[in-house]
């Protein structure tokens, strides 16, 4: 564990650099490492040292992209693929923090703009497609799939129903709508 955290992140305090400042310039490979690090952090705890201060620069990082990066309508700054790819990375981690932690990133009031992603991802879907089931746009890099981009959607939208329930609501007639795919363990 040691070994990982030494390539992925390092203990240098975030805390103290201004929200709109902390995550200037950074990409999806500083959302990998800042996630990765904090979520070794949390399930190690015990057995790395700086284990919190792995924590709080993790959700220091993360939510300074989120409220940086996430545009006006909920949308990453790069392809649907990449939403998508990003979201299930996102939604991992607020379901970590919230089981771990007690922080509730599924909240409407949530600083964070994680709701705002699962709603742009219910709102850009194609008609029918394959198999009669929607997909995302082909725009850029993504591709017209069999729906499998939505399973994020089923699998989280309990957890957003008690923070806003239409939107839960929303989100699992769209997984329904896409055929009800579940997540598969890839490269993303």
């Amino acid at each position: 564990v040691k070994c990982l955290l030494r390539d992925i992140s390092d203990i240098r305090d975030r805390m103290d650099i201004p929200m709109d400042e902390v995550a200037v310039n950074a990409t999806n490979w500083q959302t990998d490492m800042a996630i990765g690090s904090s979520m070794l952090g949390m399930a190690f705890h015990d057995e790395i040292d700086n284990a919190v201060q792995y924590i709080e620069n993790g959700m220091r990082i993360i939510e300074g992209q989120l409220i940086d990066n996430v545009r006006a309508d909920g949308g990453w700054p790069e392809s649907i693929r990449y939403h998508v790819a990003t979201l299930s990375k996102l939604a991992a981690y607020a379901n970590s923090l919230e089981y771990v932690l007690g922080k509730n990133w599924f909240d409407n009031n949530s600083s964070v703009n994680l709701l705002k992603m699962f709603r742009f991802l219910v709102e850009v879907q194609t008609p029918n497609y394959v198999d009669g089931n929607i997909s995302t746009p082909f725009f850029g890099d993504d591709a017209l799939t069999n729906g499998s981009e939505f399973a994020y959607l089923g699998l989280y939208w309990d957890q957003v129903v008690a923070g806003d329930e239409a939107l839960a609501q929303q989100m699992f007639e769209t997984w329904v709508k896409a055929g009800k795919p579940k997540p598969t363990f890839s490269a993303e």
